[in-house]
């Protein structure tokens, strides 16, 4: 669990900030939101859609709630519907930097997903589209210069559409990385990060990729993204020629830890097998087979190295301690305490010893305020880890979030106590008024 801890404090500086940028936001957001990431796995809308219809009905004057729906109809592919609600919420609001931003995150996402047969037809759309957005996100920036998302995302459609010459496009992400980094904005600047890195890899520049897809993990730990296309410039035999065989194998095990796939199971028993560690090999074929016993290029290595294991899929193995973790600190960020709690009782049963999953299911049952469920974890995490920082922090931010100041400054000075220099606590407490 040593990978939970390292980046515990990163995660609730995530949930505190993204919990103050949503003061204004009404609650059913937050739930239509969560509907939409699960329906995005599901592909079934249907609840998300549901959910996106009550919450507009209940604040008929909400943007977050009107693009929220717009956001539930995009996932779903249904761009028109979409668009004809970021269009609305522009018409309630014209001086909204986020809704014109979020309108051309659909005319892009509408651009890319769009097919047609005839060249000429597809073509005429795709300028007819692209522009849009790209005019979207240029009111985005006139009406707010430090919307440094829609900078990286009218950046990201450009690179979209070019076959080499990328170097044009570097001014842009590194400007929207220096506005984010000025903003604090930890996830929108770990996307920044990673489309840079993006650029960098399909130049070659494979130190410099490498270096933006490991900060978009510093400033996201669980960003998939980030992850594999990191392992795929360490792996590739064809354009690198330091390739690191052993840290793509770690990265697709991280993507394997947030987002299990048949397919990264696949890529990462290829690596073990070019090591020679074929038990280890036959081993992520076979569980790849299990998720997905259609994947050719699957069937093919376990015909060739375990052919018993094609007569039927076998049960997928339960999820790891790390992995019900690393679900517990998503939900948590999504506000789905419940289903925090959840996953951090998983990860309690496999592994009774992790600190920091009592530390962060306290998080959640002091947002439900059952405070003596919040205080016997927090106990239960400082008895196993005393000197780890990271848990006094939680509890600080868990009580910053229920408003009790003269306890949260208490725990950010344990903090300062086990570790001096923690910037993370220091600003907590000067976000609290008081000195660190």
């Amino acid at each position: 669990m040593t990978n939970v801890s390292t980046i515990l404090l990163l995660i609730l500086v995530l949930v505190a900030t993204s919990s103050l940028n949503a003061q204004n936001k009404p609650a059913c957001v937050t739930d239509v939101e969560r509907a939409a990431a699960a329906a995005e796995a599901s592909k079934d809308f249907a609840q998300a859609l549901a959910k996106a219809e009550d919450c507009l009905k209940k604040n008929p004057k909400s943007l977050e709630a009107l693009l929220a729906r717009a956001d539930v109809h995009a996932a779903k592919g249904d761009f028109d519907a979409a668009l004809a609600d970021a269009t609305r919420a522009i018409a309630q609001e014209p001086e909204s930097s986020e809704a014109y931003y979020r309108r051309g995150a659909v005319y892009g996402k509408r651009t890319r997903n769009t097919y047609l047969e005839d060249a000429a037809a597809s073509k005429a759309f795709s300028k007819e589209s692209s522009e849009a957005a790209y005019a979207d996100f240029d009111k985005a920036l006139a009406l707010d210069p430090k919307k440094g998302e829609a900078l990286v995302a009218k950046t990201a459609l450009r690179q979209y559409f070019m076959g080499s010459g990328f170097d044009v496009l570097r001014p842009d992400y590194t400007r929207a990385i220096e506005i984010l980094s000025a903003r604090a904005d930890t996830r929108a600047l770990a996307d920044a990060y990673y489309h840079r890195g993006n650029m960098y890899s399909l130049q070659q520049k494979n130190a410099l990729a490498i270096a933006d897809f490991t900060s978009a993990i510093k400033y996201n730990p669980d960003h998939v993204g980030a992850y594999s296309l990191r392992a795929t410039v360490n792996a590739s035999p064809f354009f690198n020629p330091n390739r690191n065989v052993d840290a793509a194998i770690a990265d697709y095990s991280q993507v394997l830890r947030i987002k299990p796939s048949g397919y990264f199971y696949r890529l990462r028993g290829e690596l073990f097998e070019e090591n020679g560690e074929m038990a280890k090999a036959i081993a992520d074929y076979r569980a790849a087979f299990s998720l997905d016993p259609n994947d050719y290029p699957t069937r093919q290595k376990l015909s060739k190295l375990a052919p018993d294991a094609l007569a039927a899929p076998p049960k997928a193995a339960g999820p790891s301690a790390e992995q019900f973790a690393a679900e517990g600190r998503r939900k948590l960020a999504q506000k789905d305490y419940d289903g925090a709690i959840n996953s951090l009782n998983e990860c309690l049963r496999i592994k009774p010893d992790a600190a920091p999953c009592y530390a962060f299911r306290g998080y959640a049952q002091g947002m439900k305020a059952n405070m003596a469920a919040a205080n016997s974890d927090h106990e239960a995490a400082v008895k196993l880890s005393p000197n780890e920082p990271a848990i006094y922090f939680v509890r600080g931010m868990m009580l910053v979030e229920l408003g009790n100041k003269a306890g949260a400054i208490a725990q950010f000075r344990n903090v300062l106590k086990l570790d001096p220099n923690n910037k993370q606590a220091q600003a907590a407490l000067q976000n609290l008024g008081v000195a660190p």
